[in-house]
């Protein structure tokens, strides 16, 4: 009689980032291919502002009370099929809708004026990976939407390599990041040409750099501090509210420097550097913005703006009402916490399309249990 013998895996030689690179390439294109296009936040805005990025037009284009820019009016025409599906979860799209669309030659030298002011705001470090293979797949005159899931394919590769890594440098933690980069949600955002792509890459890899070179056992060279400075001057500019995460070099101890003068000059510098960039990119975009009642009367209902919104009428209620903004950030949670608790998750489409709540509380029970789990003695 022979023996069959069977040899169980070794899951102690599994590495954590090949095993993330192995399902996010495999989910993400599912995702990529099954999400019709521009069904994603803001997408088609996002879409213009990377194709404007492009072409080397980094600030937007401000004209008759409207903010955008010059798009081929290709690429306005393959969006229209499926702005109904926009914020209408019963709206469907089908397959042959999809292939019509390229067949639209992109024609680049006719072009109109769109109005996209909410993504004119972002800086150019928030679309490198979109507006780069936008350059060069339109360099082959494709139609615009073979462009269009270029920019997603390339987002998302882009996305995979810089979780790569920050598996690689995170000292601890592996698995459970491991965990929530391949959420429902991340995925989903991570594929699209949402500017959410470059921050979320840039936060995760400043993280993990950050908690690398907290539990080094050497001094931080001259070099490590540039490199965590260029990381942070980047996720400055790829969106403000995530400059927080600088933070996190308080975890650095003392020693690590020569001197604590030159941790405190350190320190200084870091959020002084991030700080400076972020005055000058929002000085620029002062000049470009615009509020609801003062957009043209024309286009402003179709240019993703909130009506009741002015940025300095809001600017100067909060500046003259003490605690006024620690009240709106406690109303905020408390009215919107259904929101934020399942969007974590998972929300698709246009934020309208949600998972079963049994997916998402198992989810965080998940989370829960691999943070607990994901012990390291060096901590």
């Amino acid at each position: 009689m022979w023996k069959m013998r069977y040899k169980y895996p070794n899951f102690n030689k599994l590495r954590p980032e090949v095993f993330f690179v192995f399902l996010a390439s495999i989910f993400g294109l599912i995702i990529l291919f099954i999400t019709p296009p521009f069904q994603s936040p803001d997408e088609i805005n996002h879409f213009y502002r990377a194709y404007q990025i492009s072409e080397g037009h980094f600030i937007a284009v401000k004209q008759d009370n409207r903010v955008g820019g010059y798009i081929p009016v290709s690429m306005a025409k393959i969006t229209e099929p499926f702005l109904s599906l926009c914020w209408n979860i019963h709206s469907k799209t089908s397959f042959k809708t999809i292939i019509e669309q390229f067949k639209v030659p992109l024609e680049q030298n006719k072009q109109k004026f769109m109005d996209f002011p909410n993504t004119v705001v972002y800086s150019p470090v928030s679309y490198v990976p979109q507006s780069i293979s936008i350059f060069i797949l339109r360099k082959f005159n494709l139609p615009p939407l073979f462009i269009f899931y270029g920019a997603r394919l390339f987002a998302l590769f882009w996305w995979i390599f810089s979780i790569f890594i920050a598996l690689k440098l995170i000292p601890f933690f592996k698995w459970s990041l491991v965990l929530i980069v391949l959420l429902p949600m991340s995925i989903f955002i991570n594929m699209s040409i949402s500017a959410d792509v470059a921050t979320n890459s840039l936060s995760f890899i400043l993280i993990a750099y950050l908690l690398k070179l907290a539990y080094l056992e050497q001094t931080i060279s001259p070099k490590q501090f540039i490199i965590t400075a260029f990381i942070a001057v980047l996720l400055a500019l790829s969106k403000l509210v995530y400059i927080p995460i600088i933070l996190l070099f308080l975890l650095i101890p003392k020693e690590k420097f020569h001197n604590r003068k030159i941790y405190y000059l350190k320190l200084i510098g870091l959020f002084g550097v991030c700080f400076g960039v972020i005055m000058v990119w929002a000085k620029i975009m002062n000049t470009l913005y615009l509020p609801y009642s003062l957009y043209n009367i024309k286009y402003r209902d179709n240019a993703n703006l909130v009506q009741c919104a002015d940025m300095y009428q809001q600017m100067h209620y909060i500046l003259n009402h003490g605690i006024y903004l620690l009240q709106v950030f406690v109303n905020s949670m408390n009215r919107t916490f259904d929101m934020y608790f399942q969007g974590y998750i998972g929300t698709f489409g246009w934020l309208e399309t949600k998972l079963p709540m049994w997916f998402i509380y198992l989810s965080y029970i998940l989370l829960c249990i691999f943070a607990l789990a994901d012990r390291n003695e060096n901590i």
